[in-house]
């Protein structure tokens, strides 16, 4: 599956959201805000207290600027308020997909956690715990971008420089391949130039029709009464 979506904002590097999407992160980012819960993320941006997106994606964006696979939130199409992640890889085909509500859950820690997770120490009756999945969501997804970069870093061979001379054989038989082409050229070159010298020559040779032609219309032939007044002078010198 190729990447194909007209309505994206290329404003992240190689993360990519769509517009709905962002729609919807503003309203989670906004509940978040709006709670008073305390939240148990691990990964919420050191110096910030809560799970904002605004936040997040700034860092996600500075980490993924030199990875060719790619992150893309999209909304889900079959549950309402969720969001589906994939990733892709540099070829542009989906290699894995999250779907989550990028809303916070709230309530007690038995609630937040659940009862698989392991509860250390004692909480307040009255506390409010919270915790974003679309948080874990989200590092699951740059951890296998990042995973996906390696694998790409790994099969990349550089081309290797030989510096080693050429043997004589081959320095011989470039020269001998140099000359053939200066040869070639000399020959190439007439070969072009040679419609244009027979044009010259027709060219030459209509002018000379031409002069013919207009020296045909004149008549070079004397008089007849200046031939006889030449020929009398003629006999008169001789007497």
């Amino acid at each position: 599956m190729r990447i194909n979506d007209s309505n994206r904002n290329l404003n992240f590097g190689q993360l990519i959201t769509t517009v709905p999407a962002e729609k919807l992160l503003k309203r989670a980012d906004k509940a978040v805000k709006a709670s008073a819960a305390v939240y148990l993320d691990v990964n919420i941006p050191e110096g910030h207290r809560l799970p904002l997106w605004s936040v997040l994606s700034k860092l996600v964006t500075e980490r993924q600027a030199a990875n060719k696979n790619h992150i893309v939130i999209d909304v889900a199409d079959n549950i309402k308020n969720n969001l589906r992640i994939k990733t892709y890889d540099s070829k542009g085909f989906v290699h894995k997909e999250w779907q989550v509500n990028p809303y916070p859950v709230v309530g007690s820690i038995q609630e937040v956690i659940g009862n698989s997770g392991i509860i250390v120490g004692s909480s307040k009756g009255n506390t409010v715990y919270g915790k974003s999945r679309f948080f874990d969501a989200i590092d699951s997804a740059e951890f296998d971008a990042d995973t996906l970069n390696s694998i790409d870093a790994a099969n990349t061979t550089k081309a290797k420089v030989s510096l080693k001379l050429l043997p004589k054989d081959e320095e011989k038989r470039k020269l001998r391949v140099l000359k053939r082409m200066e040869s070639l050229c000399k020959r190439i070159v007439p070969h072009v130039q040679r419609p244009f010298i027979n044009l010259r020559k027709i060219l030459a040779r209509n002018a000379d029709t031409v002069n013919v032609a207009a020296k045909s219309g004149r008549s070079e032939k004397l008089p007849r009464k200046l031939k006889k007044a030449a020929k009398k002078s003629g006999n008169s010198n001789n007497i």
